[in-house]
């Protein structure tokens, strides 16, 4: 059923979720369930869940959980294991979730019959619901018929058990409601399971719409339960679904079985169609089952096929008719699939052998559909270059035809393949939002395949794991959404999040850098095309290219000024006085509202530029250029009387704008500068070095000091210091007034590699963060200010890209970071990520000692880039997430895939991150 169907306030579960049971199987959805339901958990073979289940394998993973081989540890036997989580807030029922979970867990495992596979136990380990079930070998529907010849007694068989199946679950009370060749399993002895009860429980678990924007027939593949192409009416309706519904995806099997096509394609059945005609494409034996088929599929539920029971009998008596008969071949346009060539009346214990058409049900739709559509709304030519036999050639060249490879291969596939069917069917739909949301999808594809070759093989797995989902685009709660984005919410000082907005567009979108202005938030960013922020646009023509932008947001939400920045990347934000200050760098062609940037030598220049806090007005800017590398300042902070000092590189001589200062030679890479607040130079401290390169660096000042972190690699002298080795995190101290380097601690050598990312200060204490290279994870620690002594230090998480990214002292003294993880653990309490990138935040007390971790993510690629604390104690994080963002109680819908955040916290959320279970760490 649909999210409007089913109001999530029901304060009975059981009358939303009556007819639907939580059922894992080995294979996953065709379509995944939207990502925003469910966190995945991968684990390492040898991994032990509630001290009996030990991980061996991973099976495969789908839209709603992991599967893996296991081994009962009691009773020593081989189980498939399968993790999963939903979690989706009170408003969704998520405080809910584990005792419907459990309750119809328990209504699974009372269902025993031989065609339906065996629940063997449930549980909760670590906050992650799981589902210990018998292990099945042999293969799906799908698998077999991709291979060819079927016989056509044996399909009849096949679709009798099945059948069989129903008559059990159907006097239980249970409607299966996504019945396909995907989710009947063919076991090697010859048996026949019916898998995955209960998906189209969770696809009802969705957000109720607005009145206004629910249309008035809801026409959606992902939030209805089920799989396009074998949904009923009442299905596409979202109207409540029953044993019928069951019996009308069992018609479209056996169509399909008998042709090779599905009866309606992909799109809504409407009450008025009728299958196409099956004259001459059945054997004459079996001329009972084009009726039997046209009942199973009539569009109203009361017209059809009255119940399971019957659904047998038919069947068996059709099957008892076929003789030693020759048939026609069944062809589709992928080629033959079955013959209806029989050998005599098959023995219930034959090798059973059916499938489906194809390993992703877009790659079905996409041939089944040709031969009826105009060929003008085909997509597949769109891939040729972009994802074809000589692009997989040369990527698995790169990735050296590794398990990694692979595993991105399968992923890609089905990226593509469910997005084919869908852009063409949005095409003779002439659905012009679901168009517009699936170009950009391509677009995004097209874009991770062009920079794969230069990732690292584990990120750019991960990174194909968090491509936005194609199914959005089918779901007309998120095209409604994107046509009219949500406000800023109402701010609420009493709540755990007091105040959130996004932006967003049709691609990707962040928040860089925040700071306060008079009491209120003013952020720089990246914005795509179209870009809303707290659905106002952006830029004040629409944009039409991507775009960087300077705004101050009034504490209602509204927009009080922005600043356009074009082919500029403002990357951090302070406040100077009465003006903030952005620093980055800016290209060929920079703008910064009407006025033209001078254009650079190389790629780019450093970039500082200075806003009126008020008005937005450009006050004036600083352009670092220099005469070889591509200057850039990356890291920026201010004193209480205004000053600036940034951290950034260059190559060769100098200049900074117009004061035409040379500030090196050409052996210098790294520095830092310290500005005035009209923005003339006041000092420039520069490292001096023949082969040194340079990045990942944070800049804070406090009293007389100013304190800098960057990571290197060769070696250099700063001031009277020598610095680097292979590759150093390097954290130094400087004179304010006078940039003298008073000390340098950096940590040599190539097995000691790390980079900082943040720096904070507050009185004597120094805090840093950053990462290692050697798969160790991230850290936080903290230094004395007098001479860099290492006071304590503490890890962050296990992964490489598990990062602390941003770091602030609470006014308590309390030591705050965020950041992102990949897999789990955040020093010392344990979060569940769900394979991607999940945000995140921990605190320490002066000591180091760990007060807590809670995570914020809902579909990866989500992270915490910056936190500021505002002039009354305002807790504020922000950066970017992708779909959907769970921070605390609140969920933040995105538009494009990758959309900015930015968030106010209740400061007491942080104090009370200890009382927070482990699995609050992610929707």
């Amino acid at each position: 059923m649909s999210r409007n169907a089913d109001p999530v306030d029901n304060d009975d579960p059981s009358e939303t979720l009556d007819d639907s049971l939580l059922r894992a199987v080995a294979a996953a959805p065709a379509i995944a369930v939207p990502r925003d339901l469910a966190t995945f958990a991968l684990l390492e073979p040898g991994t032990v869940i509630d001290d009996a289940f030990r991980i061996e394998a991973r099976l495969g993973a789908g839209g709603m959980g992991v599967v893996y081989a296991a081994r009962d540890l009691k009773l020593d036997r081989e189980v498939a294991l399968k993790l999963m989580r939903v979690d989706r807030g009170p408003a969704q029922l998520g405080a809910r979730l584990p005792d419907v979970f459990e309750r119809e867990a328990r209504a699974t495992a009372r269902l025993n019959h031989p065609n339906i596979v065996t629940l063997h136990q449930f549980g909760s380990w670590n906050g992650l619901l799981y589902l210990v079930l018998e292990r099945l070998r042999g293969e799906t529907l799908n698998a077999r018929m991709e291979r060819g010849d079927i016989p056509f007694a044996e399909r009849l068989w096949i679709v009798e058990q099945v059948a069989r199946a129903l008559v059990h679950t159907h006097a239980a009370g249970i409607t299966h409601r996504d019945l396909k060749p995907q989710n009947v399993f063919l076991l090697a002895d010859g048996g026949v399971k019916v898998l995955d009860f209960g998906v189209s429980g969770l696809g009802r678990m969705h957000e109720a719409a607005p009145p206004s924007l629910r249309p008035t027939r809801l026409r959606s593949t992902l939030s209805l339960a089920g799989t396009p192409g074998y949904m009923a009416p009442e299905q596409w309706d979202g109207a409540p679904c029953g044993p019928e519904t069951d019996l009308f995806a069992a018609g479209v099997m056996l169509y399909q079985l008998a042709t090779g096509t599905l009866p309606f394609g992909i799109t809504p059945v409407e009450l008025d169609a009728n299958p196409p005609s099956l004259a001459g494409k059945l054997p004459a034996e079996a001329a009972e089952l084009e009726p039997l088929i046209a009942s199973c599929l009539q569009p109203r539920p009361a017209a059809r096929l009255a119940n399971a029971s019957d659904l047998v009998a038919r069947l068996q008596a059709i099957r008892a008719d076929v003789g030693e008969v020759d048939g026609p071949a069944v062809r589709s346009e992928r080629g033959a699939l079955a013959t209806a060539r029989v050998r005599g009346k098959p023995s219930k214990r034959v090798a059973v052998v059916l499938a489906g058409i194809a390993i992703a049900i877009g790659a079905l739709l996409t041939f089944a559909g040709r031969g009826r559509d105009d060929d003008s709304c085909s997509q597949a030519s769109r891939l040729t270059g972009v994802w074809d036999a000589p692009t997989r050639d040369r990527l698995a060249t790169h990735l050296e035809h590794s398990a990694t490879w692979d595993a991105i291969a399968r992923t890609v596939d089905t990226y593509a393949g469910q997005w084919v069917p869908l852009r063409e069917a949005a095409c003779r739909a002439k659905d012009k939002p679901a168009q517009t949301c699936l170009d950009q999808r391509f677009a995004a594809l097209a874009r991770y395949l062009d920079k794969l070759r230069t990732l690292k093989p584990e990120l750019a797995l991960s990174s194909a794991r968090t491509l936005p989902a194609v199914s959005d685009c089918a779901d007309p709660d998120y095209l409604a959404h994107i046509a009219q984005p949500e406000g800023p919410m109402k701010r609420d000082p009493h709540a755990a999040v007091r105040y959130a907005l996004t932006v967003g567009g049709l691609g990707t979108d962040i928040v860089h850098a925040a700071t306060y202005f008079d009491g209120e938030l003013v952020i720089a960013g990246y914005a795509s095309a179209e870009a809303t922020l707290a659905g106002v646009p952006l830029h004040p023509s629409g944009g039409g290219e991507p775009f960087n932008f300077v705004a101050r947001i009034g504490s209602d939400g509204r927009i009080r000024w922005v600043q356009i920045v074009e082919q500029a990347s403002p990357v951090a934000l302070v406040r100077s006085g009465d003006m903030v200050v952005i620093a980055g760098l800016a290209r060929a062609n920079a703008k910064l509202g009407s006025l033209a940037l001078p254009t650079p030598k190389g790629v780019h220049d450093g970039l500082l530029a200075a806003f009126d806090g008020k008005t937005g007005t450009l006050r004036w800017f600083r352009v670092l250029g220099a005469t070889t590398g591509e200057p850039v300042m990356r890291a920026l902070s201010s004193d209480s009387d205004g000053n600036l000092y940034t951290v950034g590189t260059y190559a060769g001589g100098a200049t900074f704008g117009g004061a035409q200062t040379a500030v090196g030679d050409a052996e210098s890479v790294l520095f830092v500068a310290s500005f005035a607040p009209d923005g003339a130079l006041r000092w420039v401290q520069p490292a001096r070095s023949n082969n040194m390169s340079a990045k990942s660096w944070s800049v804070a000042v406090d009293g007389d000091s100013v304190v800098f972190g960057a990571w290197i690699k060769g070696t250099a002298t700063f001031g009277d210091h020598t610095l680097g080795d292979k590759g150093s995190c390097v954290i130094a101290r400087l004179a304010r007034d006078t940039g003298k380097v008073i000390w340098v601690r950096h940590e040599r050598g190539h097995n000691s590699r790390c980079m900082l990312d943040a720096v904070a200060i507050r009185g004597d204490r120094v805090a840093i963060s950053g990462r290692y290279f050697t798969g160790t994870g991230g850290f936080i620690a903290e230094l004395a200010l007098a001479d860099g002594r290492l006071r304590w230090t503490q890890p962050i998480g296990e992964r490489e890209h598990d990062t602390p990214k941003a770091l602030a002292f609470a006014p308590d003294g309390t030591l705050i970071t965020g950041g992102h993880y990949q897999v789990n653990m955040v020093s010392g309490t344990t979060l569940t990520s769900n394979g991607g990138w999940d945000g995140f935040l921990a605190t320490f007390d002066p000591t180091g000692k760990p007060l807590g971790a809670f995570g914020l993510g809902g579909a990866g690629g989500d992270l915490v880039r910056w936190i500021v604390y505002g002039p009354r104690g305002e807790l504020v994080i922000g950066g970017r997430f992708e779909a959907a963002l769970r921070v605390a109680d609140r969920t933040l819908r995105g538009i494009g895939g990758n959309d900015g955040y930015l968030v106010e916290l209740s400061p007491s959320l942080i104090t009370a991150a200890p009382s927070l279970p482990a699995s609050s760490a992610s929707p």
